[in-house]
């Protein structure tokens, strides 16, 4: 893993270099540009190529002759892991953080540059309109990358089944990101289960599908697999990915060890619907369930941290916690048992439910 690591920063500094080279007769802003990738990038966790990896190792790596070679498969792992990059300067806009893994984020190095530089006009209005420019450019070079490593795809209905399965998954992600910010705004709160199913969809796009399900397919269909192994890869990957999803939850909502620099408190402190919050208020009385969602909808006196701690504490009382853990481990569970359909190799099948129970885990790493 540490050598594949090692390509995909090689790589992905290539991809900036070239577009650096590409533009450098556009004149002097063009740096700023290539600036902003550079930064964008820091701190990468790689998941999604990780898992891509994973799966690619699991089914016999570059040992089947229709396989993609690894460099290939690095290259979609760029492609995966800058479109990541394009979701997460979207996100951190859209959220106003001010942090990513322990980097400013790209919105808040851009208005940083602005003051530091004394640039003109107002630096908030253009670190924001730059940096959703700056995830544009960066999802056309996802895309441009992902099209390139398929080229070695010979046969036409895979490369056209890979590539739907990359474009789809984009598609949902950012109809799954739609909805987790609007939920939130209407003030009528759905009942306890329509909400844990309406997360639970709205989970699956953005991490079943997107950050889980799709790289372990897409390194399936790249050691040459067919295309019934990746559909059953696909079940694996969908219930693996609804574990991290729900453990991601539990991480945003009360904090603890993790991997994935996920601020503690962060969905409570935007309010959003999520699978915890509908099994909190299913173990609340009639009486405590309004409170709960007036101090979620911030409708309340109470200051923020005052809010989302008071927040937490009603969490952990209700037992929601406890029923979240029992669907993560039941998910892992019934990923096991999907796993076996896929015909992976025994060795195989320990890769990736190692990778499965790394990012469903406690610290969420992989």
């Amino acid at each position: 893993m540490e050598e594949f690591l090692d390509r995909l920063v090689v790589a992905r500094d290539q991809l900036i270099w070239e577009y650096s080279r590409r533009h450098q007769n556009k004149g002097p802003t063009t740096q700023l540009l290539v600036d902003a990738l550079e930064h964008a990038g820091q701190g990468s966790t790689w998941l999604r190529a990780k898992l891509l990896w994973s799966a690619y190792q699991a089914f016999g790596a570059d040992h089947n002759p229709v396989g993609l070679s690894p460099d290939r498969v690095c290259l979609i792992g760029v492609s995966l892991n800058v479109l990541q990059a394009a979701v997460d300067i979207h996100d951190d806009v859209v959220d106003r953080t001010l942090t990513r893994r322990g980097h400013p984020t790209l919105v808040n190095y851009l208005i940083s540059r602005h003051k530091a530089e004394d640039w003109i006009g107002d630096p908030v209005r253009f670190g924001t309109s730059m940096a959703l420019i700056v995830g544009d450019v960066v999802t056309v070079g996802a895309d441009r990358t992902f099209r390139l490593a398929l080229e070695q795809v010979t046969n036409t209905t895979m490369r056209n089944y890979m590539t739907r399965l990359h474009e789809d998954s984009a598609s949902e992600a950012m109809i799954g990101h739609f909805l987790d910010l609007a939920a939130p705004r209407f003030r009528q709160v759905p009942e306890p289960e329509a909400l844990i199913s309406q997360a639970l969809e709205t989970g699956r796009a953005k991490y079943g599908l997107f950050k889980v399900a799709t790289p372990l397919v897409l390194g399936t269909a790249s050691t040459g697999a067919s295309q019934e192994t990746c559909q059953a890869m696909m079940r694996f990957g969908m219930l693996a990915g609804e574990a991290f999803q729900l453990r991601g939850e539990r991480i945003l909502a009360t904090g603890g060890p993790t991997a994935l620099d996920l601020p503690s408190g962060g969905d409570l402190h935007e309010g959003k619907l999520t699978v915890l919050i509908g099994l909190t208020l299913q173990r609340l009385d009639s009486s405590e369930r309004r409170p709960f969602i007036r101090a979620l909808q911030r409708s309340d006196a109470l200051l923020a941290e005052e809010r989302v701690s008071h927040l937490q504490q009603v969490i952990t009382n209700s037992g929601a916690l406890e029923a979240l853990e029992e669907m993560i481990q039941s998910k892992i569970a019934l990923a096991a048992t999907a796993l076996t359909a896929t015909g992976a190799p025994p060795k195989g099948q320990e890769i990736l439910m190692a990778a499965a129970r790394a990012i469903a885990g406690p610290t969420a790493s992989l």
